[in-house]
């Protein structure tokens, strides 16, 4: 009975290890990050690749139309199910969470440039440090 126990251990502790390092490649994906990178003529391509600088810049943009766009109520941002928020707002969130999750993908497949991200621009995210550490 023990051994189907330590599987079930093991599995936890993977999945909880897989969402560490999750955690601290978003901990990098900062809105900081993303206005520096629009405010400032980088060479992502040179520095990335073309797949990745392609992802990096339409995040960007995607933020900063978000953030443009964005209804909020005595400072607070209006849920997606709020009457006031329109589908292309919505459509622009959808399409935030996308290249987000496909932007954690694509640096965890390649650690060269995960690290070339660490180096570009220090934005880590100080709560997400102070939570994984």
């Amino acid at each position: 009975m023990a051994k189907p126990i330590n599987i079930e251990a093991q599995r936890v502790s993977k999945i909880l290890e897989d969402i560490m390092v999750k955690c601290d490649v978003v901990s990098y994906i900062t809105s900081e990050l993303f206005a520096n990178i629009l405010a400032q003529d980088y060479d992502l391509e040179e520095y990335f690749g073309v797949e990745l600088a392609d992802l990096l810049l339409n995040h960007a943009q995607l933020e900063k139309s978000f953030k443009e766009n964005n209804l909020t109520l005595d400072h607070k941002i209006l849920p997606l199910d709020d009457p006031q928020i329109t589908d292309e707002h919505r459509g622009t969130y959808y399409r935030l969470k996308k290249t987000s999750s496909k932007l954690v993908r694509l640096l965890l497949k390649d650690e060269d440039a995960l690290l070339k991200l660490r180096r570009f621009d220090d934005h880590k995210n100080p709560d997400m440090t102070d939570f994984l550490n």
